[in-house]
């Protein structure tokens, strides 16, 4: 048995206990491989992630120069009334674009634009129209190609984005792993880390039915991380889903907004 007390961001703290080992057999995602046979990235071994910073840094690493779609989700299900928030990041380094699209509960939708040479940030104000701000790339630091980078550190984009970069390391730090397998496909070593737990509290909530589960590979690119669990206080119940997902490839296209037009004439009307 281990015992692990992890510092959560959002949440404080929380204290874990549970089994480690590797689960046999063949999977149904791939040819099962040995866990000795494997070659964990930073931050991880066979026992689970033992360093969440040091595995969303390479993480981080490794898409900089990539394209890829990156997705964190909250999905609550209240008997039927569901609410999301989301926020997808497009990345394409061939065409130097980037968009972020979020979706907060409150029903306000901020947004984020880049391409070669301009970056401009739509401020949904909530039932009225829009603040757009429009500048050159060089002016807000995004004159490499690194968009992933600049995303991460950029203060400039906070308000609209800061939400993806953190959401990765959050889950990963709310859950001690207790079961690893490792299975390859495609050419491409997988390790898939999973944690289950009937009553799971974490300050201040207690959850009824967590699982978690964490698809990374060699390379240490997270592919998906998810936390589904049921909240319950007095006779209501809340299903929640908490996922962080990537998708790396040279198919991402990021289009322009609709928005991006409106975003113009306004900064042109108030120079």
């Amino acid at each position: 048995m281990r015992k692990t007390t992890l510092a959560v961001c959002l949440f404080a703290a929380l204290v874990l206990s549970g089994c480690t080992g590797g689960l046999s057999g063949t999977t149904d995602t791939g040819t099962s491989v040995p866990l000795e046979e494997v070659s964990f990235p930073n931050g991880t071994n066979e026992s689970g992630v033992t360093d969440p910073q040091a595995l969303v840094n390479a993480h981080d690493e490794f898409i900089a120069d990539k394209n890829y779609e990156a997705t964190f989700e909250i999905r609550r299900d209240r008997g039927g009334n569901i609410t999301r928030i989301r926020s997808v990041t497009e990345s394409n380094l061939d065409r130097r674009r980037l968009r972020v699209r979020m979706e907060r509960g409150d029903g306000t939708a901020p947004a984020l634009f880049a391409n070669e040479t301009t970056v401009v940030r739509k401020r949904d104000m909530g039932g009225i129209s829009p603040l757009y701000i429009v500048k050159p790339r060089k002016e807000v630091g995004f004159n490499d190609t690194s968009h992933r980078k600049w995303h991460r550190e950029n203060t400039w984009s906070n308000d609209t984005a800061s939400i993806l970069p953190t959401s990765a390391i959050e889950l990963l730090r709310t859950v001690n792993y207790t079961e690893t397998e490792a299975y390859r496909r495609d050419g491409r070593t997988f390790i898939k880390y999973r944690f289950r737990q009937d009553n799971y509290t974490w300050f201040p909530v207690n959850a009824m039915n967590f699982t978690s589960t964490a698809v990374i590979d060699e390379r240490g690119l997270i592919h998906r991380i998810t936390h589904r669990y049921t909240l319950s206080k007095g006779n209501k119940t809340v299903r929640v889903r908490r996922e962080y997902r990537v998708e790396v490839g040279g198919n991402v296209t990021v289009e322009q907004p609709d928005w991006l037009g409106e975003a113009y004439e306004q900064s042109k009307s108030r120079s």
